[in-house]
Parts: C-alpha cells; sequence; structure tokens
C-alpha cells in the first residue's frame, strides 16, 4: 500500500511550462469560478496528469493565478490511491495526518473563505475504490454545493466504462476537452526534453518530431528516450510512427486491465519495490527513465543523491521476485536509460 507521506510530498516540477496552456488554464479557471463538478477529457500521453498535479501544488502557478481567485486544489491520481481506506483519503483531502472522521472535512469546508476543487485524475477508476469513499464524495458535494467540486479528469478510451460514467453524470454538468499541445507549445517541449536527455539534434529534426507528435509530449518523451538509448533519430521516429492506432488502443486497454489486477501483487513485494512494479506496469512495452524511478526512492529530494545501485538493487531484487513468484513479466535494462517492462502473458 503507498505510504500516506510518501503521496503527500511529492516533488513537483516547478519548470513545467504551464503557461504553455494558457487557454487551457483560462478554460478549467473559469469552470471553477462557477462552484459546478465537470469532466476533464483528452487522450493519453497529452501531459494532463502532469499539468493538473501542477495546478495543484505548485507555488509558480499559484502565484501566477490564483492570487485573486480563492480557490484551493487537491490533486488524487486514483491509479496510486485505490488501495487506500476512507480514513486515509481523508487524510489526503485535508493534507493531514490528523483527518480520520468526515465531520473534520466537514468543518474546514465550513470556515473556508473560497472553493474546494478535488482533483480526481483518472476517474475511470473509480468504480474500484472503497464504497465509503464514494459516499464520502457525495456527501461533501451535495452538502457544500458551489463550494466543494471535484474535476473527474479520465481518457476517452476508458470513459466509456459504463460504471465510471454513471457515478461521474450524477454530480457533472459539463465536459472541457483537454486538448493536444500546437506545433509551437509542443516544439519548446521537445528542446525541454531534448536538453533533460542531453541529446544533440537538429533544428529540422527538432520541428519534425514536434509536427509528428500530434501534441503529445509522451510521444515525444519515448522517441527521446529511444535515442538515449542508442538508435538513431530516424529509426526511433520511425519506431513509433509505425505503430497502428488499434495496437495502441489495445495496448492501452491492457494496461488498464493490469493496473485492476496489480493489488493481486502486493502481497510479493516492499514498499519502494511495489511502487517501481506500479511505475513500469504503467508504461508497459516502454522506458521508463532511471531518474523517474529515483524519484520514488528520495520523492522529498526528487531523486537527488539517489545512486544508480540503489535504483539497479531494487529493480534486481524486484525481477527475483517476478521470477520466484512466476509472475508474467520481464525487466529489461537499457543501458544509460532506464528500464522497459514487457507482459509475457
Amino acid at each position: 500500500m503507498i505510504n500516506i507521506d510518501t503521496y503527500m510530498h511529492i516533488k513537483i516540477d516547478e519548470g513545467l511550462p504551464y503557461n504553455h496552456r494558457e487557454d487551457m488554464t483560462r478554460k478549467i479557471l473559469s469552470f471553477c469560478e462557477t462552484g459546478e463538478c465537470f469532466v476533464l477529457l483528452g487522450d493519453k500521453g497529452l501531459g494532463k496528469s502532469k499539468y493538473l498535479r501542477h495546478v495543484a501544488n505548485s507555488s509558480s502557478f499559484k502565484k501566477s493565478y490564483l492570487d485573486n481567485l480563492n480557490i484551493e486544489f487537491v490533486y488524487v491520481n486514483l491509479n496510486e490511491i485505490f488501495t487506500l481506506s476512507a480514513e486515509q483519503f481523508l487524510n489526503i483531502l485535508l493534507s493531514t495526518k490528523t483527518a480520520q472522521k468526515i465531520d473534520q472535512i466537514e468543518q474546514y469546508l465550513e470556515n473556508l473563505n473560497g472553493k474546494y476543487y478535488l482533483i480526481l485524475d483518472q476517474s475511470e477508476l473509480l468504480p474500484i475504490l472503497d464504497d465509503e469513499i464514494h459516499r464520502i464524495l457525495t456527501s461533501l458535494i451535495v452538502k457544500f454545493k458551489r463550494k466543494f467540486a471535484v474535476i473527474f479528469s479520465a481518457n476517452f478510451l476508458d470513459f466509456s466504462k459504463q460504471e465510471s460514467l454513471d457515478y461521474i453524470n450524477q454530480h457533472t454538468t459539463a465536459t472541457l476537452l483537454f486538448t493536444p499541445q500546437s506545433t509551437e507549445q509542443i516544439l519548446i517541449t521537445v528542446q525541454q526534453f531534448k536538453k533533460t536527455y542531453n541529446l544533440a539534434l537538429t533544428n529540422e529534426q527538432e520541428l519534425l518530431l514536434a509536427k509528428k507528435s500530434k501534441g503529445s509530449p509522451l510521444f515525444v518523451k519515448q522517441v527521446l528516450i529511444t535515442i538515449k538509448s542508442g538508435d538513431s533519430f530516424e529509426k526511433s521516429l520511425k519506431k513509433y510512427l509505425s505503430l497502428d492506432k488499434k495496437e495502441l488502443d489495445n495496448n492501452n486497454a491492457k494496461t488498464e486491465t493490469e493496473d485492476l489486477r496489480v493489488r493481486e501483487f502486493r502481497k510479493f513485494f516492499t514498499k519502494n519495490q511495489y511502487l517501481f512494479f506500479v511505475e513500469l506496469l504503467k508504461h508497459i512495452n516502454q522506458i521508463v527513465d532511471r531518474n523517474e524511478l529515483a524519484i520514488i526512492l528520495s520523492p522529498e529530494s526528487g531523486g537527488s543523491g539517489v545512486s544508480n545501485n540503489a535504483v539497479d538493487q531494487t529493480i534486481n531484487r524486484l525481477r527475483q521476485i517476478l521470477t520466484k513468484e512466476n509472475l508474467p513479466y520481464q525487466i529489461i535494462s537499457k543501458r544509460g536509460v532506464g528500464y522497459l517492462m514487457k507482459n509475457l502473458s
């Protein structure tokens, strides 16, 4: 089970270019000023989760956009906390370890001079939450209408699941689309990732990658990570362009199914091994940067100071457990970059 203290102190990338989403930000804040619950829909790979984490937790975002707005945001990724009890969920709502009764969050909302927005990312996973959490959410939405509200963020592919739709439709009044970045915006993303991975690309390659990405930061990241692992620009770009949309959709659907099964495997791992496993599973068949795994070992420092050996040891132990327990996954090393997990079933 995820450690509450770790979850509540995840380091936020203050350098995220949220201003590249100026129109998106204005639309979201306009919706939030009404105090209504709404749905935020977008394709996978557009950077929606990272953007929403920044909205909720970045001090620079708050200074730029919320100085004149009494809106408090709390971000929760349901894929990371679906094993939590109702009491632990209340802890997150108040960002404290002392809230164990709904009375405490209700008292907080009574005294709040403004609006409280809970961002529920990956809302398609709502049906597997504890029933008591559903009751808490419904109670707060109804009792504190226009003061406590929820942004239900979901992916297009998964939002068609009827169980999720039924619950969300009870409480929402509108849908907002999270659109791909423009070519100008994604070009800046290309340049940032290029700098992160210390790669040399020509201006022509940067522009080509930006155009072929169709506004998806994930596409850009995967291509550049593959280049970092030793492939040429042309080969890396061709690899991801050759993936048929149907194949991508099937892989995404399969990954969501695996996310639901991950609870079956918790008993085999320590906390860090489990968090590594979840991170690799979320990016099945894709390379996960070593730095992102380092953050898991030291979230308070953003992975700073974590040795390569510490990451390797956790991965090696994870591999041993996968083999010992005959779990159908294989972890492959990408030298100098990170790791990739494959499903063997």
